[in-house]
Parts: C-alpha cells; structure tokens; sequence
C-alpha cells in the first residue's frame, strides 16, 4: 500500500537518522496511513503504520522506531489527536445588528486565563470538569465554553473533553485561540457532539458526527435540528439558532434557583458572573427579563454524562 506524499517524506527522514546517535528525534508531519498500513526498515531504523493508530516509538541502542497513524507533533512518539470544527451561538450575548456576539468580558480584569468549570460551583453539575486548559484570549473571544465528545447517547459515553474559547462569529477554537479543538488521545470515529456553557443550556449535535482523517466539523447555528431533542434552541433574528441562556447554576435546566441563588444576590454587581446572562460584564434586571423569565422551565436536552 503506498502512503500520502507527507508519510513518504518521514519514511525517508527515517532512513536518514541511519547514523545517528541513540534518542535520536524524527520529526513527524501529520498524515493517514492507507488503509493496508505500511513498513519499511532500513540502517537498523523501523518506520510502521496503521491507519488510525495512536504515534508510539523511541530510541533505545542505536535503534530507532516509529508508529505512524494521524501524527501531530515532534519526537518518536506522536499523539493521536482528532480536532473538531466547530460553530455554536449563545443566545445572551448575540447582536443581530452584527450577526456577531458582544466581546465585553475578555476585557475584564477577573476574565479567567484558565477554564472556569473547575471552579467548586460546578461540582456534580453537567459541567463539572478538572481540566487545566489556559489561554490569553483573543479580543474576539466571547466566554470559555466546554465540549465533549460522547461514543453514544446515553450515559457513560464521554471519551473526550475540553475546555475551549468560543469566538464572536460563532467559532470554538482551541487555546491558541485560532486552531480547531484537538482531542488527544480520541481515536477517529463518529461522535455526538456535546457543548456546554456555564449559564446557558448544553446542546448535543442531533448525530453522530464522523472523523474520518482525523478531522471533523460539526455547525449548530443553521437550524433548528442540528441539535438533538425537541425545542434545544433559540430561533434568532437571522434565521440562526442559540443556546439558550438563564442557567445560572448550570444544572442543566433553568428555574427558580437560577433567579434566587445566583441572579438575585448578583444583581448590580459588575464582573465575570454567572448571573450575567446576557454576557455584557454586569448583572442587571435585563438578565433577568430577557433570559431568565421567559426561558424558565426550559431544560437542556442533553441525556445525563
């Protein structure tokens, strides 16, 4: 089986560290193996793939191996790291005289570097997540948003998650601020799509959605059924679909408690706050009249983790 051109050229970069001493490093570019998978030796140095598999190599008396599936990264061993593209609004801070939504709290001074679902708030909560992504976010960043890759429906599917930054154009990027989500780890497949925000409900894309390089992309912004369940959006100005917002304890749906325990107590107060549905960097009586009311008693349609 012949590989892509990309794969080629690191079999013969293999071949050229003939001579070199032990822990030797091969600079490996991403590529897929064909689907017969491939090996080739030479000079005591072993360059293997197989489609889809995970980067595993090092060097170790003289000799020098690499595996070689979807590859990112420098050295023997690579990481498998399927990236997703990816398009979401959220309802609170969108302008439909932009068609953008509003940036404010990238500008503020307590805009967290590091993902906030770590936070003790969200303990036991969907959003739940320990995950130590950071990121000096551009000024074109709306909020932190988190996304999870499910292997099914229901319960106890979740294979892959991350914590990203959701762009003003609807674009989830990951902490470089430009690049598509990356899942280290994932192996290619196809996987329901899970994005979560911390006062807005959490959709899941209606399908499973495929990877088959290595690479997917999934919009829930064109319409309605892009995301699974019944009602999971908002229709807005535009002909464009939303998360809705008013979940400020990120439960999963929105109630009374949202009102009472966290809009209420932060009402009038400015900064980076759950009660600030509206995303604009205070609390005022708009997130409560515009997104708490008349989204109370709505729930995400999200099936448990």
């Amino acid at each position: 089986m012949r590989l892509s051109p990309s794969i080629t050229a690191s079999v013969l970069a293999a071949f050229a560290f003939a001579a070199a001493p032990a822990r030797a490093q091969l600079a490996v570019p991403r590529g897929v193996v064909g689907t017969g998978g491939t090996s080739s030796s030479g000079g005591g140095y072993t360059v293997t793939g197989t489609v889809g598999e995970p980067g595993a190599g090092g060097a170790s008396g003289g000799a020098f191996e690499a595996r070689i599936g979807f590859w990112a990264g420098v050295g023997g061993a690579g990481a498998l790291a399927l990236t997703l593209d990816l398009r979401i609004l959220l309802e609170g801070p969108y302008d439909a005289g932009t068609s953008l939504m509003r940036t404010n709290l990238v500008a503020l001074a307590d805009f967290p570097a590091g993902q906030p679902y770590a936070a003790p708030a969200f303990d036991g909560t969907p959003l739940d997540y320990d995950g130590v992504e950071a990121a000096t976010a551009p000024a074109t960043a709306v909020d932190w948003v988190l996304v999870r890759l499910r292997t099914g429906t229901g319960p106890g599917t979740v294979v892959g998650t991350r914590a990203a930054l959701l762009l003003r154009d609807g674009r989830v990027v990951d902490v470089d601020g430009a690049s598509p989500v990356g899942f280290p780890g994932v192996a290619p497949g196809a996987y329901y799509v899970v994005v979560g925000h911390r006062n807005h409900l959490a959709v899941m894309s209606a399908g499973a959605v495929t990877f088959p390089s290595g690479a997917g992309a999934y919009t829930f912004t064109t319409a309605e059924a892009q995301a699974y369940g019944t009602g999971a959006m908002r229709a807005l100005t535009g002909g464009v679909f939303a998360l809705f917002g008013g979940d400020g304890n990120g439960s999963g749906d929105v109630s009374a408690a949202d009102r009472n325990a966290v809009w209420r107590p932060q009402n009038g107060l400015a900064g980076y706050r759950s009660g600030d549905f509206n995303l604009s960097g205070d609390v005022s009586a708009v997130d409560r009249n515009a997104f708490w009311r008349p989204n109370n008693g709505r729930a995400s349609q999200v099936p448990p983790n």
